[in-house]
């Protein structure tokens, strides 16, 4: 049966995934700003190919990295886990950027940016025992909780 985990996450991830959440709101101004001064117009069909095919990896990574990293990769140090996460939620904003600086409509645009940010509010840092859904994906967390006695030892369910 495994252990649980006591990890703590180090203030670094926190500071890392906030700068990557800022991120999503610089590359939204950003595409703003190149709509606004006439630089990205709309090309035609390369833009709504390129939206299907961009909206479909978004999907994957939104998936890959709420299901797959934490049943494949749960076991990689907090600080490394915590950041390969947060990189891939805010790739779908950078999906978005680039969407929006070929010419795809702004709400297009938007749904890529505020599906990134929720992404990436689900993947915040936080230690693995204390998270119920990825502990269980993770395999990290027994179907029988732990409780702690007085010695702060887990009591072994039956």
């Amino acid at each position: 049966m495994p252990a649980m985990s006591t990890e703590t996450v180090p203030r670094a991830a926190y500071i890392i995934w906030g700068a990557i959440f800022a991120s999503i709101f610089f590359y939204a101004g950003i595409a703003m700003a190149l709509r606004m001064s006439g630089f990205a117009e709309a090309q035609g069909a390369p833009v709504e190919m390129l939206m299907a095919v961009l909206g479909s990896m978004a999907l994957f990574v939104g998936v890959f990295s709420t299901v797959v990293v934490p049943r494949m990769l749960g076991r990689l140090p907090l600080m490394t886990y915590s950041i390969l996460r947060a990189a891939l939620a805010e790739s779908v904003a950078v999906f978005g950027l680039v969407l929006m600086i070929l010419g795809a409509p702004i709400p297009v645009g938007i749904v890529f940016f505020v599906a990134s940010a929720i992404l990436l509010v689900i993947v915040r840092p936080r230690p693995r025992a204390a998270t119920a859904i990825s502990g269980a994906i993770s395999g990290s967390i027994p179907e029988k909780s732990y409780q702690r006695n007085e010695d702060a030892r887990p009591i072994v369910p039956e």
